[in-house]
Parts: structure tokens; C-alpha cells; sequence
């Protein structure tokens, strides 16, 4: 028999743990969505569910050794936290692989469901190759460069748009734009950004 305060502490474990790296993995390279408290924590339990399956059936013969040699709860919770363990590392694993082409964007672009979308997600998919940026400042301000870098990490402050040439300003007021050497680049405070106009540069 397995003992009942074990058996509860590796059903929790194995219900709840994988799910929770594969929730932080994703939030870390795709955008959050607000949801409810349930919601989230049947998403981890579901996310569990396939981690866990995998390590008990490859740990299945230590399982079924366990009654011939006999059960302490000592043992059983190593073996259990051993399934665990198994059950995190595949999740894991798996969230390196799935989220391959999310990782060469971190440090550019984080958590920010609409630029994370128009900046990134976006252009991944298609035949895009650069996205040229307009950004309208408070003071009347026109910046336009092309795209390198974008924090939106809500941790960040203050959080920046870089930009890269070719470069042009045009001050409030001016007629015609001021255009920047190819060596030249620039990073404006996201606070002071009013507007972005994106346009899409294809191959």
C-alpha cells in the first residue's frame, strides 16, 4: 500500500510541477494573456498530464520492482521525486525545442502581446525581412529607422526602441527630414514614443 501522505505529495508533484516549467517557459517567449486563476491552474495540470505519463512509463519497471522489494515511504517519495524530476527535464527539453526561434528574440523583444506580435511573430512567419519603424514623439518629433531592438519588458525602466540605419529625423516644425550616417543609431525611451507606424520590407 502506498502511504497515503506520500501518495498525495507525488500526485501533486507530478500534476504540478511540469506544468509550471512549461508556464514559464512560454511566458517567458510568448506574449501573457490575462486569464483566471482556474484557468491557469488547469493549464498547468493539463500541461503536467503528457510530461508525467512519459517518466512513469519509462520508469515503469522501477515502479513495479517497488512491492517485490517493499515499500518504505522513504523509497517511495525518492522514486517518485525521481519520476518528477524525469517529468520536469522532459518539459523542459521540450520547451527548448518549441521555443527555438522565440529564444534569438530575447533581449530584443519580451512579453508584450501587440509589439510582440506586429515586431516579431509576425515577420518570423512571412517573407519579411525588415521592419521599418515611424515613431511619432510627444514633443512632435518623427523618428524612422529600421527595427534592432525592442523592450517591452514590463520589469525594464525605461524601457527603449532601437533603431538602426538607415536613420532620418525630422524635428516639429521642419520641412524635410535629417538623415543620420550608417554608422549612427539611436534608442528612444518607449514613455516618449506616442505613435508607431510599422512598414513591412519583404524579400
Amino acid at each position: 500500500m502506498i502511504p497515503e501522505s506520500v501518495g498525495t505529495v507525488i500526485a501533486f508533484l507530478l500534476l504540478i510541477a511540469p506544468g509550471y516549467i512549461w508556464d514559464r517557459q512560454s511566458a517567458r517567449h510568448t506574449p501573457e494573456l490575462r486569464t483566471t486563476a482556474l484557468r491557469e491552474a488547469a493549464h498547468i495540470v493539463f500541461s503536467s498530464i503528457i510530461p508525467s505519463s512519459i517518466a512513469g512509463a519509462l520508469l515503469l519497471p522501477v515502479w513495479l520492482s517497488l512491492p517485490r522489494v517493499g515499500v518504505s515511504p522513504i523509497v517511495l517519495l525518492a522514486v517518485g521525486l525521481l519520476t518528477c524530476g524525469l517529468a520536469c527535464g522532459i518539459t523542459y527539453a521540450w520547451s527548448r525545442f518549441r521555443f527555438r526561434g522565440e529564444r534569438a528574440s530575447v533581449g530584443e523583444i519580451t512579453n508584450g502581446s501587440t509589439l510582440f506580435k506586429a515586431l516579431v511573430t509576425l515577420p518570423r512567419r512571412s517573407a519579411i525581412v525588415e521592419v521599418v519603424v515611424n515613431a511619432t514623439m510627444q514633443d512632435g518629433t518623427l523618428w524612422r529607422g529600421v527595427h534592432a531592438a525592442h523592450d517591452v519588458d514590463p520589469d525594464e525602466s525605461p524601457r527603449m526602441l532601437f533603431l538602426k540605419p538607415p536613420l532620418f529625423c525630422r524635428s516639429p516644425g521642419a520641412e524635410s527630414d535629417a538623415k543620420f550616417e550608417r554608422h549612427e543609431y539611436v534608442v528612444l525611451p518607449l514613455e516618449e514614443v506616442r505613435s508607431l507606424q510599422l512598414t513591412y520590407l519583404h524579400s
